[in-house]
């Protein structure tokens, strides 16, 4: 029955992925802004500068605009003052610019204009003949053309309003995507006539081929591939937009008003900017600025009302002159800056796949370490779709999976609620009557523990060793042995349940314990080592009543070390135990015996140490490489007492003898070790390196970078 109905949630997550990808189309507008977001931090992540993405075909310090602005029309209206039509006065000033622009040799001059009426003839035929000696020149200029609709008898009729001059156009008309441009328009199918945008038709100038085709919603262009979305508004008329990965903003665009190009006051201000400064032949000379670039001409006048909003103005641009699509149009398209959209059946492959997958890992989870999965789940799929959109441009609808992956992991709650709540009913009734509460309680909130397996905790492990206990059980004989046994461990595994701990196994005199497991405690690394000083304390308790039983003066040695193990119910299906297993396991056995080489009584890692240092006292020991490693590790000694003023200035010195031993500076450093038992009265430590000093002075090994390695365990 159980398993039925967990078939039948994975069935209902995964229609509700498609009732939300067949009925909620509006959810398409939260994916689009999301994009947005992503343009812009692409954009300001590199700061502007977009030439890191690849090496582009145009540069960006190669696009310009020409700004007609305020200034520009107060400079029009007085240069030109003797014509009062308007349109005159700025076709003069645009044939003035011509003239400029053409000894500077740009690739091509766009206007973001329609020319569609005759101003006076005589201006008319100096601004066609401008054009017209520029494109002898080898530059291409294109002019605007809008078209507009009207309605006949019911049906919608599309007129294309050309210029009255002989040059080649491109339609201005955009779409927009709520309140912003997002996708500009390529071109557009009228009957059987294709008209061209002025970014695309700017473009085929650039590449120099005009023949292009169009397969499955991909237009071909020489070399390029261009994913389109195709809007049909009728039978007779189609549009043909793309996905531009906007990469300019209207800050990142080299700006110059008209007025830099027609009065010669203002031209001075500007003139720096028409040249850059380069070595040519070894000589300074001056280049242009606007050799071999793309240069669009617009307004930024608020009368014109040419002014729109764009991906970014959400992000602090606010509105843009409609130029800038523009500008962003033409310099993505010659730059490949555009993105696909992934396929919906390869789209619907990944999200199932992935709804199954989250829904597996919620059931086999608890409801807090579900939400965390939930949480990473959904994390990794933002990071990986970002990374899928910023780098390889490949766009996937995000809303709808978590939508999906939400309802998943609702359904998947919802269902364990219901099921759980019977199993641990049944759970209660079935143990209550012969355990304790409290593992009852464990057991019901965590089933799991019943079974085998283990998880990754970080944990802090203590091991304990009785020195010379070879020698104790031939002094005292096997009956009092056990005796003493039972009367030491007990001592030490009362310690170690008092401050939280979890006793792992007793390896005849050895005591395994360990932290943070099976209970979550994240001050496991401190109650450990207030565990270990508790013990000394407690032997020097019972060494007292020891001596007056006979038995020999004694001592242990415990290592701690903090590190991520695998802790859980280890051994076969008939009979396992609640231990620990990993590397960090391992180390702090290694530090347990490692006390001998030092003659102290405890030990610990540069991990335990570093959760601690601020709480207990330690010395530093030396840096080794434990049998087994190869990565060396920092000890320390974990003091059982408050440190004095004389024993930190032989701490002191002890650190500064250790820098020059790890230098290999041998005879420096002994002199200090030996001057350490100034402060630390017979300082076995420091009695250690000295006689490492000795041994190393003649005989410096090779790459000697002050790790010892240790060959015993």
């Amino acid at each position: 029955m159980k398993k039925i109905s967990i078939i039948i949630t994975f069935f209902l997550g995964i229609l509700f992925f498609f009732f939300l990808a067949g009925y909620f189309p509006q959810l398409d507008i939260i994916d689009k802004n999301l994009k947005d977001s992503l343009m812009f931090f692409s954009y300001k992540y590199h700061g502007g500068d977009i030439s890191v993405y690849k090496k582009l075909p145009v540069d960006p310090d190669k696009i310009f605009v020409i700004e007609l602005d305020d200034d520009s029309y107060k400079s029009i209206n007085e240069k030109y003052n003797e014509f009062e039509n308007l349109s005159a006065q700025k076709r003069l000033a645009f044939t003035e610019t011509l003239e400029f622009l053409i000894p500077h040799k740009p690739k091509i001059i766009m206007f973001d204009f329609t020319f569609e009426y005759n101003s006076y003839d005589d201006i008319d035929k100096k601004f066609l003949a401008a054009m017209h000696k520029a494109e002898k020149n080898g530059i291409s200029v294109i002019v605007g053309s809008k078209l507009s609709f009207t309605d006949n008898f019911g049906k919608q009729e599309v007129i294309h309003n050309k210029p009255v001059f002989d040059i080649t156009t491109g339609v201005l008309n955009q779409v927009f995507s709520g309140k912003l441009i997002r996708e500009p328009v390529l071109l557009i199918k009228n009957n059987d006539e294709y008209i061209d945008s002025l970014a695309f038709s700017g473009f085929k100038k650039f590449i120099g081929n005009e023949k292009f085709e169009i397969i499955d919603n991909t237009l071909i262009a020489g070399d390029y591939k261009i994913p389109l979305i195709t809007e049909k508004v009728n039978d007779n008329y189609i549009l043909y937009k793309y996905n531009l990965f906007y990469r300019l903003s209207w800050e990142g665009i080299a700006a110059f008003p008209l007025s830099a190009f027609i009065d010669k006051k203002i031209m001075e201000d500007y003139k720096e900017s028409f040249y850059r400064s380069e070595m040519i032949n070894g000589e300074l000379g001056k280049v242009s600025a606007f050799k071999n670039s793309i240069i669009l001409a617009g307004t930024s006048s608020a009368d014109d009302q040419d002014l729109v909003y764009y991906p970014f103005s959400d992000f602090g641009e606010g509105v843009v002159p409609g130029v800038h699509v523009h500008v962003n149009s033409v310099f993505g398209l010659i730059n490949r800056s555009y993105f696909n959209d992934m396929s919906k059946k390869l789209f619907n492959f990944i999200i199932i796949i992935l709804i199954i997958l989250s829904m597996t890992l919620f059931y086999r989870s608890n409801a807090l370490n579900g939400i965390i999965i939930f949480v990473f789940i959904i994390f990794v799929y933002l990071i990986l779709n970002s990374m899928l959109f910023m780098k390889y441009s490949i766009n996937t609808p995000v809303s709808i999976s978590l939508l999906s992956l939400a309802f998943s992991f609702l359904i998947v709650q919802t269902h364990r609620f219901i099921f759980e709540t019977k199993e641990k009913k049944q759970i209660r009734g079935a143990f209550s009557k012969y355990i304790s509460p409290d593992l009852v309680n464990k057991i019901v909130d965590k089933p799991e523990l019943l079974k085998l397996g283990g998880e990754e905790k970080e944990l802090t492990i203590l091991f304990s060793d009785v020195a010379n206990f070879t020698t104790l059980s031939e002094k005292i004989g096997a009956v009092n042995l056990v005796k003493f046994l039972n009367e030491y461990l007990t001592a030490m595994t009362d310690i170690v349940m008092e401050t939280s701990g979890t006793l792992d196994k007793y390896i005849g005199d050895a005591v395994m314990a360990f932290w943070g497991a099976p209970l979550d405690d994240e001050e496991h690394s401190q109650k450990a080592c207030n565990a270990a000083i508790l013990m000394m304390k407690k032997l020097n308790e019972l060494k007292i009543e020891w001596k007056k039983k006979g038995y020999p003066d004694l001592n242990i040695r415990i290592g701690l070390n903090t590190g991520v193990v695998v802790v859980g119910n280890m051994g076969s299906f008939k009979r396992f135990n609640y231990t620990v297993m990993g590397d960090a396991v391992n180390l702090a056995a290694r530090l347990e015996g490692l006390n001998k080489e030092y003659s102290t009584g405890i030990m610990v890692s540069e991990f335990t140490y570093e959760q601690n240092k601020d709480k207990f006292n330690f010395r530093f020991l030396d840096l080794v490489k434990v049998k087994g490693k190869t990565l060396p590790v920092a000890v320390y000694e974990l003091l059982q007492n408050d440190v004095d003023e004389e024993f930190k200035k032989g701490l002191e010195v002890f650190n500064n003898a250790f820098e020059h031993y790890k230098k290999g500076e041998f005879r420096q450093a002994k002199e200090l070790f030996l001057k350490v038992n100034d402060f630390i009265k017979d300082d076995s430590v420091s009695a250690t390196f000295i006689k490492r000093c000795d041994m190393l002075v003649d005989s410096v090994p090779d790459e000697w970078n002050g790790v010892w390695k240790m060959t015993t365990k």
